[in-house]
Protein backbone atom coordinates (compact mmCIF):
# COMPACT_ATOMS: atom_id res chain seq x y z
CA UNK A 1 0.00 0.00 0.00
CA UNK A 2 1.30 3.45 -0.86
CA UNK A 3 1.25 6.13 1.78
CA UNK A 4 1.43 9.85 1.26
CA UNK A 5 4.06 11.36 3.51
CA UNK A 6 2.47 14.76 3.76
CA UNK A 7 0.57 13.48 6.81
CA UNK A 8 1.54 13.92 10.46
CA UNK A 9 1.23 11.30 13.16
CA UNK A 10 -1.54 12.03 15.67
CA UNK A 11 0.54 10.56 18.47
CA UNK A 12 3.65 12.67 17.83
CA UNK A 13 4.09 16.41 18.10
CA UNK A 14 5.77 18.47 15.40
CA UNK A 15 8.68 19.08 17.74
CA UNK A 16 9.63 15.45 18.33
CA UNK A 17 8.57 14.10 14.92
CA UNK A 18 12.16 13.70 13.69
CA UNK A 19 14.00 13.60 17.00
CA UNK A 20 14.73 9.86 16.71
CA UNK A 21 16.34 10.35 13.28
CA UNK A 22 13.57 9.30 10.90
CA UNK A 23 13.95 10.40 7.24
CA UNK A 24 12.66 13.84 6.28
CA UNK A 25 10.01 13.70 3.56
CA UNK A 26 7.24 16.29 3.30
CA UNK A 27 6.65 16.51 -0.47
CA UNK A 28 3.11 15.79 -1.54
CA UNK A 29 2.62 12.48 -3.32
CA UNK A 30 5.92 10.99 -2.11
CA UNK A 31 5.92 7.94 0.15
CA UNK A 32 8.21 5.38 1.76
CA UNK A 33 8.00 1.68 2.51
CA UNK A 34 7.96 1.10 5.45
CA UNK A 35 5.63 4.10 5.79
CA UNK A 36 7.00 7.21 7.47
CA UNK A 37 4.56 6.91 10.37
CA UNK A 38 5.93 3.41 11.11
CA UNK A 39 9.54 4.61 10.93
CA UNK A 40 8.73 7.26 13.53
CA UNK A 41 8.08 4.53 16.06
CA UNK A 42 11.29 2.59 15.47
CA UNK A 43 14.30 2.91 17.77
CA UNK A 44 17.45 4.47 16.33
CA UNK A 45 19.25 1.15 15.95
CA UNK A 46 16.44 -0.16 13.72
CA UNK A 47 16.61 2.91 11.49
CA UNK A 48 20.26 2.12 10.75
CA UNK A 49 19.31 -1.14 9.00
CA UNK A 50 16.06 -0.86 7.02
CA UNK A 51 15.96 -3.72 4.51
CA UNK A 52 14.89 -2.92 0.92
CA UNK A 53 13.91 0.64 1.80
CA UNK A 54 11.55 2.15 -0.82
CA UNK A 55 10.97 5.78 -1.78
CA UNK A 56 8.33 6.50 -4.40
CA UNK A 57 6.18 9.14 -6.01
CA UNK A 58 2.59 8.22 -6.69
CA UNK A 59 1.83 7.56 -10.36
CA UNK A 60 5.45 8.31 -11.36
CA UNK A 61 7.76 5.60 -10.02
CA UNK A 62 9.70 4.18 -7.10
CA UNK A 63 13.20 3.23 -5.93
CA UNK A 64 13.99 0.16 -3.86
CA UNK A 65 17.39 0.44 -2.16
CA UNK A 66 18.68 -3.12 -2.06
CA UNK A 67 19.88 -4.69 1.16
CA UNK A 68 20.08 -2.81 4.45
CA UNK A 69 20.07 0.99 4.39
CA UNK A 70 20.81 3.46 7.15
CA UNK A 71 17.99 6.00 6.83
CA UNK A 72 18.84 7.96 9.97
CA UNK A 73 18.13 11.63 9.42
CA UNK A 74 18.26 11.42 5.61
CA UNK A 75 16.70 14.47 3.96
CA UNK A 76 14.73 12.76 1.19
CA UNK A 77 13.21 16.09 0.14
CA UNK A 78 16.66 17.30 -0.94
CA UNK A 79 18.07 14.02 -2.24
CA UNK A 80 15.38 12.37 -4.40
CA UNK A 81 13.49 14.00 -7.25
CA UNK A 82 11.04 12.15 -9.50
CA UNK A 83 10.12 13.50 -12.92
CA UNK A 84 8.08 12.10 -15.77
CA UNK A 85 9.81 8.82 -16.76
CA UNK A 86 12.97 9.75 -14.79
CA UNK A 87 14.38 9.96 -11.27
CA UNK A 88 17.43 11.72 -9.84
CA UNK A 89 19.17 10.88 -6.57
CA UNK A 90 21.73 13.36 -5.22
CA UNK A 91 21.26 16.17 -7.78
CA UNK A 92 24.23 18.17 -8.98
CA UNK A 93 23.56 20.98 -6.51
CA UNK A 94 23.51 18.64 -3.50
CA UNK A 95 26.34 19.83 -1.24
CA UNK A 96 27.97 16.55 -0.19
CA UNK A 97 27.18 13.53 -2.32
CA UNK A 98 28.45 10.44 -0.47
CA UNK A 99 30.85 8.01 -2.14
CA UNK A 100 29.53 4.92 -3.87
CA UNK A 101 28.19 2.44 -1.33
CA UNK A 102 27.32 5.01 1.33
CA UNK A 103 24.05 6.77 2.11
CA UNK A 104 21.61 6.27 -0.75
CA UNK A 105 24.37 6.12 -3.34
CA UNK A 106 24.09 2.34 -3.49
CA UNK A 107 22.58 -0.47 -5.59
CA UNK A 108 18.86 -0.05 -6.18
CA UNK A 109 15.96 -1.19 -8.32
CA UNK A 110 14.11 1.58 -10.15
CA UNK A 111 10.55 1.34 -11.45
CA UNK A 112 9.16 4.05 -13.74
CA UNK A 113 5.54 4.29 -14.89
CA UNK A 114 3.90 5.55 -18.09
CA UNK A 115 6.85 4.70 -20.32
CA UNK A 116 5.24 4.62 -23.75
CA UNK A 117 6.37 5.46 -27.26
CA UNK A 118 4.64 8.55 -28.60
CA UNK A 119 4.02 10.06 -32.00
CA UNK A 120 6.49 12.84 -32.84
CA UNK A 121 3.80 15.24 -34.09
CA UNK A 122 0.57 14.45 -32.23
CA UNK A 123 2.30 13.13 -29.05
CA UNK A 124 -0.29 10.38 -28.93
CA UNK A 125 0.71 7.03 -27.43
CA UNK A 126 1.74 4.41 -29.98
CA UNK A 127 0.58 0.95 -28.93
CA UNK A 128 1.10 -1.08 -32.08
CA UNK A 129 3.42 -4.09 -31.65
CA UNK A 130 6.15 -2.72 -33.89
CA UNK A 131 6.39 0.61 -32.03
CA UNK A 132 6.38 -1.12 -28.63
CA UNK A 133 9.15 -3.51 -29.67
CA UNK A 134 11.17 -0.62 -31.05
CA UNK A 135 10.66 1.30 -27.79
CA UNK A 136 11.71 -1.67 -25.65
CA UNK A 137 14.95 -1.89 -27.59
CA UNK A 138 15.43 1.82 -27.03
CA UNK A 139 15.11 1.30 -23.25
CA UNK A 140 17.69 -1.48 -23.36
CA UNK A 141 20.12 0.77 -25.21
CA UNK A 142 19.44 3.55 -22.73
CA UNK A 143 20.58 1.27 -19.90
CA UNK A 144 23.70 0.32 -21.85
CA UNK A 145 24.71 3.99 -22.08
CA UNK A 146 25.72 3.98 -18.40
CA UNK A 147 28.77 1.74 -18.95
CA UNK A 148 27.75 -1.19 -16.77
CA UNK A 149 26.25 0.75 -13.86
CA UNK A 150 22.70 0.20 -15.12
CA UNK A 151 21.08 -3.14 -16.04
CA UNK A 152 17.82 -3.55 -17.92
CA UNK A 153 15.23 -5.56 -15.99
CA UNK A 154 12.06 -5.70 -18.02
CA UNK A 155 9.53 -3.59 -19.88
CA UNK A 156 5.82 -4.36 -19.53
CA UNK A 157 4.31 -3.31 -22.85
CA UNK A 158 0.76 -3.65 -21.55
CA UNK A 159 1.23 -1.26 -18.62
CA UNK A 160 4.18 0.92 -19.66
CA UNK A 161 6.24 -0.08 -16.60
CA UNK A 162 10.03 -0.02 -17.00
CA UNK A 163 12.20 -1.72 -14.35
CA UNK A 164 16.01 -1.62 -14.15
CA UNK A 165 18.75 -1.84 -11.53
CA UNK A 166 21.66 0.53 -10.86
CA UNK A 167 24.93 0.19 -8.98
CA UNK A 168 25.02 3.83 -7.86
CA UNK A 169 23.21 7.05 -8.61
CA UNK A 170 23.08 9.80 -11.16
CA UNK A 171 19.98 10.79 -13.13
CA UNK A 172 18.31 7.76 -14.70
CA UNK A 173 15.41 7.55 -17.13
CA UNK A 174 14.50 9.05 -20.49
CA UNK A 175 15.68 12.45 -21.65
CA UNK A 176 13.20 15.29 -22.14
CA UNK A 177 13.63 15.09 -25.92
CA UNK A 178 13.44 11.31 -26.06
CA UNK A 179 10.03 11.47 -27.74
CA UNK A 180 11.74 12.73 -30.87
CA UNK A 181 12.81 9.23 -31.82
CA UNK A 182 10.02 7.12 -30.30
CA UNK A 183 8.18 6.82 -33.58
CA UNK A 184 9.34 4.31 -36.16
CA UNK A 185 10.07 6.01 -39.46
CA UNK A 186 10.03 3.49 -42.30
CA UNK A 187 13.03 3.55 -44.59
CA UNK A 188 12.22 4.84 -48.09
CA UNK A 189 12.99 2.40 -50.90
CA UNK A 190 15.31 3.65 -53.64
CA UNK A 191 13.47 5.33 -56.54
CA UNK A 192 12.58 3.14 -59.51
CA UNK A 193 13.94 4.58 -62.75
CA UNK A 194 11.70 4.36 -65.87
CA UNK A 195 12.66 1.77 -68.42
CA UNK A 196 14.05 3.06 -71.77
CA UNK A 197 12.06 1.75 -74.77
CA UNK A 198 14.62 2.64 -77.42
CA UNK A 199 18.31 2.09 -77.26
CA UNK A 200 20.59 4.42 -79.11
CA UNK A 201 23.36 2.50 -80.83
CA UNK A 202 26.80 3.34 -79.62
CA UNK A 203 28.78 5.80 -81.72
CA UNK A 204 31.88 4.22 -83.19
CA UNK A 205 34.83 6.44 -83.97
CA UNK A 206 37.25 5.12 -86.56
CA UNK A 207 40.76 6.11 -85.79
CA UNK A 208 42.81 7.39 -88.73
CA UNK A 209 45.26 4.88 -90.10
CA UNK A 210 48.82 5.40 -89.09
CA UNK A 211 50.30 3.06 -91.76
CA UNK A 212 52.58 4.80 -94.34
CA UNK A 213 50.94 5.38 -97.74
CA UNK A 214 52.68 4.66 -101.10
CA UNK A 215 52.28 7.44 -103.64
CA UNK A 216 52.20 6.57 -107.39
CA UNK A 217 53.81 9.04 -109.78
CA UNK A 218 51.32 10.13 -112.46
CA UNK A 219 53.82 9.23 -115.23
CA UNK A 220 53.72 5.57 -114.31
CA UNK A 221 49.98 5.47 -114.82
CA UNK A 222 50.34 6.08 -118.64
CA UNK A 223 50.66 2.88 -120.64
CA UNK A 224 53.52 2.62 -123.06
CA UNK A 225 52.50 2.14 -126.59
Amino acid sequence: MKHSLHLKSDNLSDENEYENGVPILTRSGYYTEPPLEDLMRLPSEKLRAIRDFVVGCQDVGSIKFLGETDVTGIDLDAIINFEDRAVEVYPDDYPEKPPVGQGLNKPAEITLYHCWPTDKISHQILNDPQSLSFFEEKLRKRCDEFNGSCSFGYYAKETGVWVFTVEHFTKYGLDDDSDNDDQIIPTKPPPILPLTTTTKPPTTTVAPSTAPQTLTHPATMISEK
